[in-house]
């Protein structure tokens, strides 16, 4: 099974992520291959079967530098996604009141777009070390 990591990351936090997904996932012995999301576009997207996307939002809620052009394609795009599946980890801080909006953008995107959910959005507050690897361990019993 092919297994695509996008990442949207401002600071490299959710790159790094994406890096320890792919090897946690590679070691169970799936085909996991971490992307940029600067490197895909919506139609890309439509031949990936599972998606795991990993974002980061900064400051008030802006979507990282490096995902903002597939974010406002997925906006206003009509491609149907329906034979994808994905999931969602969005890093961000609740003291700003848009906390995580890029992972939520992104999460109502691909759902509108009909890609199937394989589960809800986690939202990591700045500590991620605890909900990341429960994150992977959950979807690794999804994907079984």
């Amino acid at each position: 099974m092919n297994i695509y990591i996008l990442y949207g990351s401002q600071s490299g936090n959710a790159k790094g992520l994406a890096s320890q997904a792919e090897a946690f996932f590679n070691q169970k012995e799936y085909n996991a291959l971490v992307k940029d999301l600067a490197e895909v576009s919506v139609s890309d997207l439509k031949s990936y079967d599972k998606i795991l996307l990993i974002t980061s939002t900064f400051g008030k809620g802006a979507t990282p530098t490096n995902a903002v052009a597939i974010h406002e394609a997925l906006q206003t795009s009509t491609e149907d996604l329906s034979s994808t599946s994905f999931a969602v980890f969005a890093l961000g801080s609740s003291k700003f009141p848009n906390f995580c909006q890029a992972g939520v953008d992104f999460d109502e995107y691909l759902s509108r777009l009909h890609s199937k959910k394989l589960m809800e959005i986690v939202k990591a507050d700045g500590e991620f070390d605890v909900l990341f690897p429960q994150w992977l361990e959950d979807l690794n019993k999804i994907l079984v």
